[in-house]
């Protein structure tokens, strides 16, 4: 039986950008990106050492947000969604966390179950 946790919440965005953080005690996340091309273009994300930059179509404002940690593969639920988009992320610490533009405000996310990797 697989266990999930989801976390529901309002992002707000500027720019159309959110930030999917490791979170290590050094990574400021939102700052790690170059203003060049992205090395690893992922249709709406992209990915750097320990963070990841979410793009969205809304340019500024509040979105509803859900995150799910799940403890197996829950198998995908695509109905309902205009892009899926899968990523390799390594953590370090095991834990995330989803940074609004500039830093303003911080979303926490469930513990990864099998720790960091």
């Amino acid at each position: 039986m697989t266990t999930t946790r989801t976390v529901s919440f309002g992002l707000w965005v500027h720019y159309g950008q959110a930030y999917l953080v490791d979170d290590t005690d050094d990574n400021n996340g939102y700052a790690n990106f170059a203003d060049d091309h992205p090395d690893h273009p992922v249709g709406i994300i992209r990915v750097e050492d320990g963070a990841a930059l979410l793009l969205t179509g809304t340019h500024t404002g509040t979105l509803g947000f859900s995150a799910t940690v799940a403890d197996q593969d829950p198998g995908a639920d695509i109905d309902g969604y205009e892009d899926i988009v899968e990523i390799s992320f390594r953590s370090e610490a095991g834990r995330f966390s989803l940074c609004e533009w500039g830093g303003e405000d911080v979303h926490e996310i469930s513990e990864l179950p099998s720790g960091p990797g």
